[in-house]
């Protein structure tokens, strides 16, 4: 939590962010001397969130929670097609992987992992779910007509 404290004292001077690492580079001189840092005061912040603040300012934050929270607005009209269409297939899949992104971000919330990869193919893969349940069959139905 000192650190969490620490990324957000550096934001404040750091609105911006400070880019690749930022933490890592200044944010021991956020840390106060007396706590333990393990040896190394250039320590990562252990957070995604506060990770997205101190390297890319509160205008990534918010573009990072913006596309995460399109996505899952996403799966949602995906669900809702399969409930009127009766698919369980489509609704289990749209299921399984909002599932798998809302664990990926309650991982990331203590680890940084805003550069993982995983968390762009959760979101990818419920893009291309969007493209083929709703937006392909929309073109197919227009074409039949």
């Amino acid at each position: 939590m000192v650190f969490w404290k620490a990324a957000w004292d550096m934001a404040k001077d750091y609105p911006f962010g400070k880019g690749f690492r930022g933490f890592n580079q200044i944010g021991y001189h956020y840390i106060p001397a007396h706590v333990n840092t393990g040896g190394k005061r250039t320590r990562t912040v252990h957070s995604t969130w506060f990770e997205a603040l101190t390297e890319i300012g509160y205008i990534g934050l918010i573009a990072l929670i913006a596309m995460l929270y399109s996505t899952f607005k996403l799966t949602q009209k995906i669900r809702k097609r399969a409930i009127d269409l009766k698919d369980t297939a489509m609704y289990n899949l749209t299921l399984s992987l909002e599932g798998a992104l809302l664990t990926y971000i309650v991982a990331m919330t203590f680890l940084n992992r805003m550069r993982g990869e995983i968390l762009y193919w959760c979101i990818l893969f419920i893009c291309c779910a969007y493209n083929i349940y709703l937006i392909k069959t929309k073109i197919q139905n227009k074409s039949t007509k």
